[in-house]
């Protein structure tokens, strides 16, 4: 999972999330990121094109009540569907402080994360897994970045890179714009829930692999 980092921010007394000039350059950075690092169908940067003349004031209609006042709702991050169409997906996650999105994966997907307001722990890891493994439903995890993201700053999710990831707030509140120009099929998201809580910084976690739709009747 890339990063990208702008060193010039001043959010002393700001409050409120992005500008609009802001948001348009940290949106076409990531997607200038996105092209060089992934394969992006042209109809989804059209369906993209398309959608940002009103994507800034839907995003503040949304955020005025708050993130976690949908329906999709669970311990701590909430999710808000912004666009749900073949070609692209956008989203707002709100995440509290000391709260996390657990381990999970989206296959085939291509988009990025982009900090609206607050910090985002990003932590991504890669999967290996065999046969038996696989018929007992684990699988290992090994770690391969961890980044603290803040605000006009984002990650990459490509085929490869940053796929398998989970997200945490490093402030009172984080709020995330989730792109996906790639959407997957939900029903072969995989969350990845660690076999033991005594696990080191540095050594691989053995996760039990539980379907997408198991894992939100479970936590709902």
């Amino acid at each position: 999972m890339q990063t990208k980092t702008n060193a010039s921010i001043d959010t002393a007394g700001q409050q409120d999330i992005l500008s609009v000039a802001d948001y348009d350059q940290v949106l076409n950075d990531a997607l200038s990121a996105l092209l060089v690092n992934s394969h992006v169908e042209q109809r989804s940067l059209d369906q993209l094109q398309h959608a940002r003349q009103y994507l800034f004031p839907t995003m503040y209609t949304r955020l005025s009540p708050g993130v976690s006042g949908t329906s999709n709702t669970w311990s701590g991050w909430g999710w808000q569907s912004i666009i749900d169409k073949s070609d692209l997906r956008i989203g707002l996650l709100e995440i509290h402080r000391n709260k996390s999105i657990p381990i999970h994966d989206h296959p085939g997907a291509c988009g990025t994360l982009i900090v609206l307001k607050g910090k985002l722990d990003v932590t991504t890891y890669q999967s290996s897994i065999n046969n038996e493994m696989a018929k007992s439903g684990l699988a290992v995890l090994s770690k391969q970045s961890k980044q603290i993201l803040e605000e006009k700053e984002f990650a990459l999710i490509t085929e490869t890179e940053g796929n398998i990831h989970s997200l945490a707030s490093e402030s009172d509140v984080c709020i995330v714009l989730d792109i996906l120009l790639r959407p997957y099929d939900e029903t072969l998201r995989t969350w990845y829930m660690p076999a033991s809580e005594q696990v080191s910084e540095t050594e691989s976690l053995v996760c039990f692999c539980v379907n997408n739709k198991h894992f939100l009747t479970r936590v709902k």
